[in-house]
């Protein structure tokens, strides 16, 4: 049991880590929580290429559209690396308010 947890800590999601190194007092697009029906985590709305500002693109996970304009944003999950570009946002997903 020890030795999960142990093990969990390290998978941390690509967004908990980015937000671990932001500056709290910045002002994000990162304020409101999103939801998607297939994923069960809440979602940011922000640009891919700031988690991974090493990769030339991304994928959605829901049409697989690969994108390599790092201007797009898409709905991130909060803790997995689960990305919904936001064509198909806007057919399923919805706000579900602001960060406390």
């Amino acid at each position: 049991d020890e030795d999960y947890h142990h093990q969990r800590e390290k998978e941390l999601s690509a967004y908990h880590q980015y937000h671990d190194s932001q500056s709290h007092d910045s002002n994000e697009s990162t304020n409101s929580y999103y939801r998607y029906p297939t994923h069960e985590h809440q979602m940011v709305h922000m640009r891919p290429n700031q988690l991974f500002p090493n990769s030339p693109g991304w994928q959605c996970d829901e049409c697989l559209m690969e994108t390599f304009d790092s201007n797009l944003s898409a709905y991130i999950s909060t803790e997995k690396n689960y990305l919904v570009c936001e064509d198909c946002f806007k057919s399923n997903g919805y706000s579900v308010g602001d960060q406390s």
